[in-house]
């Protein structure tokens, strides 16, 4: 009766090994393909994103350009800081951006620089020319500085 049963268990682990290997193997197979398939997903989203960097990039490139060139036409003009705000290179480009003080107020004090040889800014000579207070030109120190 034993030897009854032990052939029973032989067969039964004859016929559920194989089904159990190739139902394995084929669950293998499946996960090979969905990566494989995810894979090459993967790869076109890549190069479509490459391919947007680079527009970015090229973009980036032209508005650097046209940045650079307009600071060579007028260098008071304030730049865009990092922080989102604006960031002044100095006291000067922001009372111009904030209206305070005109183009032709900061080429005036430019020529009475140069014709004077003053050793004072820009600010100062302003403040001299009686077209800002130093209130004002302090205030506008205090931007420059954030």
């Amino acid at each position: 009766m034993m030897m009854v049963y032990l052939s029973i268990i032989g067969l039964i682990l004859l016929v559920t090994c194989p089904v159990y290997y190739c139902r394995m193997t084929r669950a293998y197979a499946d996960e090979v393909r969905r990566l494989e398939h995810q894979v090459a997903q993967l790869t076109v989203t890549k190069e479509e994103l490459d391919f947007e960097v680079a527009g970015l990039v090229a973009q980036e490139d032209e508005l650097n350009k046209q940045k650079l060139s307009l600071i060579e036409v007028d260098p008071s003009l304030p730049t865009l800081g990092s922080a989102g705000g604006r960031k002044y290179k100095n006291p000067e480009a922001y009372l111009l951006s904030v209206g305070t003080i005109t183009a032709e107020d900061i080429q005036k004090a430019q020529k009475f620089k140069q014709g004077s040889k003053s050793p004072y800014n820009l600010g100062e000579i302003l403040v001299m020319m009686d077209t800002i207070s130093p209130a004002e030109l302090s205030f506008a120190k205090s931007k420059v500085r954030d």
